[in-house]
């Protein structure tokens, strides 16, 4: 009776221990597939990291490409040239080609860590950039002021470069005027106005103080195809410029959509869009 107790005991006793040592064996697998999940985690984590500082990277240098063609202090060879950078744990670097025709490609790089073993590497290209000379609105830098506004419709909107924006005169009838205050003695020959509606005349002054005002000698502005006016005149230094609507309809109000100013013996760099292509 004694020695089948004492088997029943040991019987149980090593059912215990298996259940135990399934328990561990469980909690061990259950842990490390935790910690396998996320390790792969993490590692995805830093990867999508990497691979958005990359991408970031080539942006970075692709877009100074871009501003030093547009500045005219980076020339390329038609075989290329390079320009590198780094910017916090990464590098960019950028190839820029001259196709002979006027027009540009650029290929930009971005890494992370080493250039010849990268943790990640995104490029992106840019071909056939046209870039052509223009002359420069001088407009775009002065400050615009204007006798009254209807609306939202205001100075701001006389030298945005927006097409589809105005300015709106607050009252009907002639008299209203537009002004332009350059940081400083400009050397102005040519004027163009695009309208929006309703002016049939307009003056054109200039002031070194924008208190007294004069005529501006040889300043006639002439409508043209489109409802544009235009004026050539004399090179003249100009740090305050007075437009006023001398002829418009009693009941209705003045609008123009822009004022540019330009030296025209100033050009400027145009530059264009290209084919546009992100690769791994």
């Amino acid at each position: 009776m004694i020695k089948q107790h004492i088997k029943h005991y040991k019987a149980k006793r090593g059912v215990a221990l298996l259940a135990a040592l399934l328990l561990v064996t469980l909690a061990l697998s259950m842990g490390l597939a935790m910690g396998l999940t996320s390790y792969n985690q993490n590692t995805q984590a830093k990867t999508i990291l990497n691979d958005r500082q990359a991408t970031y990277l080539a942006e970075a240098g692709w877009q100074k490409a871009r501003q030093a063609l547009t500045d005219g202090v980076w020339t390329a060879s038609v075989k290329g040239s390079q320009y590198t950078g780094t910017l916090g744990s990464g590098n960019y670097s950028v190839t820029l080609t001259d196709n002979g025709d006027n027009t540009y490609d650029v290929s930009a790089q971005g890494y992370i860590g080493d250039s010849k073993s990268p943790l990640a590497q995104r490029t992106i290209t840019e071909k056939s950039i046209p870039l052509t000379g223009s002359e420069v609105n001088l407009s775009v830098s002065a400050l615009a002021a204007v006798s009254s506004v209807s609306g939202k419709n205001d100075a701001t909107r006389l030298n945005d470069q927006k097409a589809n924006t105005k300015w709106v005169a607050g009252s009907k009838g002639s008299g209203a005027w537009l002004t332009l205050q350059y940081s400083e003695a400009t050397k102005l020959d040519a004027i163009v106005v695009k309208e929006h509606n309703n002016v049939d005349g307009m003056s054109v002054e200039v002031s070194e103080d924008g208190e007294t005002w004069s005529s501006l000698a040889g300043a006639t502005l002439v409508e043209g195809k489109g409802a544009v006016w235009s004026a050539t005149f004399p090179e003249t230094a100009v740090t305050y410029l007075r437009l006023t609507m001398t002829s418009v309809p009693k009941n209705k109000k003045a609008a123009l959509k822009e004022v540019e100013t330009y030296n025209t013996s100033i050009e400027g760099i145009a530059l264009g869009t290209g084919r546009v292509n992100l690769a791994w």
